[in-house]
Protein backbone atom coordinates (compact mmCIF):
# COMPACT_ATOMS: atom_id res chain seq x y z
CA UNK A 1 0.00 0.00 0.00
CA UNK A 2 2.91 2.58 0.39
CA UNK A 3 4.05 2.17 -3.06
CA UNK A 4 0.32 2.60 -4.10
CA UNK A 5 -1.02 5.03 -2.12
CA UNK A 6 -2.54 7.50 -4.49
CA UNK A 7 -4.30 9.70 -1.57
CA UNK A 8 -1.50 11.56 -0.06
CA UNK A 9 0.07 12.88 -3.70
CA UNK A 10 3.24 14.39 -1.73
CA UNK A 11 4.47 10.72 -0.65
CA UNK A 12 6.97 10.03 -2.46
CA UNK A 13 8.17 6.87 -0.80
CA UNK A 14 10.73 5.57 1.04
CA UNK A 15 14.06 7.70 0.84
CA UNK A 16 17.45 7.11 2.72
CA UNK A 17 19.20 10.19 4.21
CA UNK A 18 22.55 10.86 5.86
CA UNK A 19 24.07 13.99 7.01
CA UNK A 20 25.29 14.32 3.65
CA UNK A 21 22.23 13.77 1.67
CA UNK A 22 19.88 11.47 0.51
CA UNK A 23 21.37 8.71 -0.78
CA UNK A 24 21.36 7.85 -4.46
CA UNK A 25 19.68 11.51 -4.84
CA UNK A 26 23.25 13.05 -6.35
CA UNK A 27 25.21 11.93 -9.50
CA UNK A 28 28.15 11.61 -6.99
CA UNK A 29 27.10 9.61 -3.34
CA UNK A 30 28.65 8.07 -0.58
CA UNK A 31 29.39 4.56 -1.98
CA UNK A 32 30.71 3.27 1.73
CA UNK A 33 27.66 4.61 2.85
CA UNK A 34 25.45 3.06 0.44
CA UNK A 35 26.83 -0.47 1.16
CA UNK A 36 26.66 -0.27 5.12
CA UNK A 37 23.28 0.61 4.98
CA UNK A 38 22.19 -2.01 2.68
CA UNK A 39 24.18 -4.43 4.54
CA UNK A 40 22.21 -3.74 7.90
CA UNK A 41 19.17 -3.33 5.68
CA UNK A 42 19.75 -6.61 4.51
CA UNK A 43 19.34 -7.85 7.93
CA UNK A 44 17.03 -5.62 9.44
CA UNK A 45 13.85 -7.18 10.80
CA UNK A 46 11.10 -4.79 11.93
CA UNK A 47 10.03 -6.96 14.23
CA UNK A 48 12.68 -6.13 16.66
CA UNK A 49 13.05 -2.52 16.32
CA UNK A 50 12.43 -0.11 19.68
CA UNK A 51 11.22 3.46 20.45
CA UNK A 52 11.98 5.08 23.20
CA UNK A 53 8.52 6.00 23.95
CA UNK A 54 6.28 2.92 24.34
CA UNK A 55 3.34 5.03 23.05
CA UNK A 56 5.23 5.25 19.79
CA UNK A 57 6.46 2.00 19.38
CA UNK A 58 2.21 0.72 19.60
CA UNK A 59 1.81 3.22 17.06
CA UNK A 60 4.55 2.32 14.65
CA UNK A 61 3.29 -1.13 15.02
CA UNK A 62 0.00 -0.49 14.06
CA UNK A 63 0.94 0.81 11.54
CA UNK A 64 3.38 -1.45 10.06
CA UNK A 65 0.20 -4.19 10.93
CA UNK A 66 -2.14 -1.82 8.52
CA UNK A 67 0.60 -2.00 5.81
CA UNK A 68 0.45 -5.63 5.70
CA UNK A 69 2.58 -6.73 8.50
CA UNK A 70 6.25 -7.26 9.47
CA UNK A 71 7.85 -9.01 6.37
CA UNK A 72 5.64 -7.14 3.90
CA UNK A 73 7.50 -3.93 5.97
CA UNK A 74 10.92 -6.18 5.60
CA UNK A 75 10.54 -6.44 2.32
CA UNK A 76 9.45 -2.83 1.12
CA UNK A 77 12.36 -1.35 2.97
CA UNK A 78 14.69 -3.95 1.41
CA UNK A 79 13.48 -3.31 -2.03
CA UNK A 80 13.59 0.12 -2.33
CA UNK A 81 16.81 -0.17 -0.47
CA UNK A 82 17.83 -2.39 -3.71
CA UNK A 83 16.22 0.14 -6.21
CA UNK A 84 18.69 2.78 -4.19
CA UNK A 85 21.45 0.71 -4.58
CA UNK A 86 21.25 0.41 -8.22
CA UNK A 87 21.06 3.74 -8.74
CA UNK A 88 24.23 4.68 -6.77
CA UNK A 89 26.02 1.57 -9.05
CA UNK A 90 24.85 2.89 -12.12
CA UNK A 91 25.95 6.12 -10.69
CA UNK A 92 29.50 5.05 -9.46
CA UNK A 93 29.82 3.09 -13.15
CA UNK A 94 29.69 6.66 -14.59
CA UNK A 95 31.18 8.37 -12.39
CA UNK A 96 34.77 5.45 -12.69
CA UNK A 97 34.08 5.69 -16.40
CA UNK A 98 34.39 9.52 -16.17
CA UNK A 99 37.58 9.76 -14.66
CA UNK A 100 39.30 7.08 -16.59
CA UNK A 101 38.61 9.23 -19.66
CA UNK A 102 39.89 12.57 -17.77
CA UNK A 103 43.02 10.21 -15.97
CA UNK A 104 43.31 8.94 -20.10
CA UNK A 105 43.49 12.33 -21.72
CA UNK A 106 46.91 13.11 -20.71
CA UNK A 107 48.14 10.51 -22.41
CA UNK A 108 46.30 11.16 -25.55
CA UNK A 109 47.20 14.96 -25.40
CA UNK A 110 51.07 13.33 -25.23
CA UNK A 111 50.84 11.95 -28.10
CA UNK A 112 48.93 14.70 -30.43
CA UNK A 113 51.68 16.67 -29.39
CA UNK A 114 54.33 13.92 -29.92
CA UNK A 115 52.92 12.83 -33.07
CA UNK A 116 52.14 9.67 -34.92
CA UNK A 117 54.22 7.23 -33.57
CA UNK A 118 55.12 4.29 -35.14
CA UNK A 119 52.94 1.86 -37.39
CA UNK A 120 52.19 0.69 -40.59
CA UNK A 121 53.34 3.00 -43.02
CA UNK A 122 55.83 5.09 -40.51
CA UNK A 123 58.63 3.20 -39.00
CA UNK A 124 57.34 -0.05 -39.14
CA UNK A 125 55.55 -2.58 -41.81
CA UNK A 126 52.12 -3.65 -41.78
CA UNK A 127 51.72 -7.27 -40.31
CA UNK A 128 50.24 -9.84 -42.30
CA UNK A 129 46.33 -10.66 -41.00
CA UNK A 130 46.51 -13.02 -38.84
CA UNK A 131 44.38 -17.02 -39.96
CA UNK A 132 41.65 -15.45 -37.87
CA UNK A 133 40.62 -12.18 -39.65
Amino acid sequence: RLQEDKTTPFFQGLFFCTSDGVIGGSAHGCYDTTVALAERLAVLSVAEANASDPRDQEMIMTLVDEEGGIESMNRFIRDRMLSTLKMVQSNFVKDMHQLEARLGDDRAAQRRRDGPGPGPGRDQEALPPSPTE
